[in-house]
Parts: C-alpha cells; sequence; structure tokens
C-alpha cells in the first residue's frame, strides 16, 4: 500500500509539471499584424482608414515587406521591408507598428493628434440621397474600373516585379475578373493596339511554323546526304545551310514574340488604364484624382528587427 500511493505521487508530481510548463509562443502571422498593429496605431493617434490607408504585410522567409495601400486606388502609397521581427507576438507588433508609423508620417506629412476623451461625441452621420447616390457610384466604378498586377518571382529572399512583355496583366472589378490582352485593348477603344497584338501573334505563330518546316527538311536532306567529293555533294551542303539559317532565324523570331506578345510596355499600359479609370470616375459623378508621378518620393526610413536597427531606403510610387 506504501508503495502504490509512492507511485501515485510521483505521478501527480509529474503531471503538475507538466501543466505548469508554458506552451511554446505562436508566432506572429501577417493576418494577426495586419489586424493588431492599426488598433496599435490607432491608440497613438494615427487612424490609417482616415487617410484612406490599409496596411498589407507579406512574409517572405524571415523578412517583411510592409506596404501602406491607397484604399481608393488599390496603389502602395509607401512600402518598406524588414529583416527580421522577435519571436514574441506582443513584441513583433511593437517593432511593426514604428515601423508602419514611419510609412504613414511620410504619406501624410504629420502624425494626427488622438482628440481629448473630454470632446464631446460625433453625432452619426444620418444617410441622405446624395450619399446613397455618391456610395451608388462608388460602387459601380469598383466593378467596371482596371487594376493591374505584375508577376512577382521569389527567390532568395527577395521579392523582384517583373515588368517584361508577358509579365503584367489586367483585372477588372472587385471579382478580379482577368482581362485578355485583346479584350483590354478593346475596352481602351485602341483598334490599332488589337491589330499590333494580332499582328505580333501571327508572326510567332509564322515564325513556330517555318522553323518546324525548316527543321524537318534538314532532317530529310541528312538522310539523303551525298558522299562528299560527289557531283552533288556541293550543292546539298549549301541548300543545307539555307535551310539551317532560316530555321534558325526562325526560332529566334518565334521566341522573340512569344517572350514580346504586346504592342506597348507596362507603362504605357497603365497609363491607358488609368485615363480609363479616370473617365469612369467623371462618367458616375465622382471625383477625379490628380495624376501623380510614377515616384513621389525617395528617403530613408529607420526600421526595427529585434535587438537590432538600421535604416532602409523607401520609396513612394
Amino acid at each position: 500500500m506504501k508503495y502504490f500511493c509512492s507511485v501515485w505521487l510521483v505521478m501527480g508530481l509529474a503531471y503538475s509539471a507538466e501543466a505548469q510548463t508554458p506552451a511554446p509562443a505562436e508566432p506572429a502571422t501577417a493576418a494577426f499584424l495586419e489586424k493588431r498593429v492599426p488598433e496599435e496605431l490607432a491608440t497613438e493617434g494615427v487612424v490609417l482608414s482616415r487617410n484612406q490607408l490599409g496596411l498589407k504585410l507579406e512574409q517572405v522567409g524571415d523578412k517583411w515587406l510592409v506596404s501602406l495601400i491607397d484604399l481608393g486606388t488599390d496603389r502602395v502609397s509607401a512600402s518598406t521591408k524588414v529583416d527580421t521581427l522577435p519571436p514574441d507576438r506582443e513584441a513583433a507588433v511593437a517593432a511593426m507598428t514604428h515601423v508602419v508609423a514611419e510609412l504613414a508620417t511620410q504619406i501624410v506629412g504629420h502624425v494626427e493628434r488622438r482628440p481629448s476623451t473630454d470632446a464631446p461625441p460625433v453625432p452619426p452621420v444620418a444617410s441622405t440621397p446624395d450619399r446613397a447616390a455618391s456610395e451608388m457610384a462608388e460602387l459601380k466604378y469598383k466593378r467596371q474600373a482596371i487594376r493591374f498586377s505584375t508577376t512577382m518571382v521569389v527567390g532568395n529572399n527577395t521579392i523582384t516585379p517583373v515588368q517584361s512583355g508577358r509579365g503584367w496583366r489586367t483585372y477588372q472589378g472587385d471579382l478580379d475578373e482577368e482581362l485578355k490582352p485583346r479584350a483590354f485593348y478593346k475596352l481602351m477603344g485602341r483598334p490599332d493596339l488589337v491589330a499590333g497584338y494580332d499582328r505580333r501573334r501571327n508572326l510567332m505563330i509564322g515564325g513556330a511554323v517555318v522553323s518546324g518546316l525548316g527543321y524537318a527538311t534538314m532532317i530529310g536532306l541528312f538522310a539523303t546526304f551525298p558522299d562528299v567529293g560527289s557531283d552533288s555533294w556541293s550543292s546539298y551542303f549549301t541548300l543545307t545551310g539555307v535551310v539551317f539559317s532560316v530555321a534558325f532565324v526562325s526560332s529566334w523570331w518565334t521566341f522573340y514574340y512569344y517572350n514580346r506578345p504586346q504592342p506597348i510596355d507596362v507603362d504605357d499600359a497603365k497609363r491607358l488604364a488609368d485615363a480609363y479609370n479616370q473617365g469612369l470616375r467623371r462618367q458616375f459623378g465622382l471625383p477625379v484624382a490628380a495624376r501623380e508621378p510614377l515616384l513621389r518620393d525617395l528617403r530613408l526610413a529607420p526600421y526595427v528587427g529585434g535587438d537590432s536597427g538600421g535604416l532602409v531606403l523607401a520609396a513612394r510610387f
């Protein structure tokens, strides 16, 4: 009986020690930080939504890409990169809050002060016909507006936007319906670009056909190639060289137009889409945003990661 009680005592102590062992800390995720950081900024007087800004975080390995999105245009207003975050969730929130506050300060130019607790509550905004019409117009605009997406190459903890002819895609509406190149150019009212796209595609297909026939002809010539020194050897050799040259040039032609099917580059396409979106806003009676340069600001911004810190080059587009 004494031995039995000792066994129960040892098992009880082991269970108690296991119950008191703290669970490993859960790492901070992008979704968690996207929710907590704006809340922390709001307590410090920086309200992102009041400035039409949204926070987007992307984790690539140990690095974090921090972007502030313009809610009106869905474009990146400012971005920076954080090398690492503390493993503790609350410490990660504090570090990321500091970085986002610096980015927000670059955009709005100042940090808003938190209103006094003694101020009277703001009465709710009453729904009016004009307000309802404006919201309906904004909804119609979002269903027809065009946005761009560039192919992202992720490797060695780097993110590189691809700006080649095949790299950009266009999407329409809040459901992100992808527009094929011909449909995009037609929507832009540019039949010349539709014709240019078709011409480049036909040249690519024609080059593939010619190169295929050329290589098939070379195989046939090699199968019937005469012996060296015969009367027909010289003519066969010349004909083979000509066929090879045509096949090689056609192959290069095919790959060139395969990689560059668009008659315009991505910057020109974005200008077309921007003009289309501005026209939609005028059509629906919405305020038209002033066009801004591609690169609006370039500066150094501090970042904090764990026990280290430093400077990072931040750009506003």
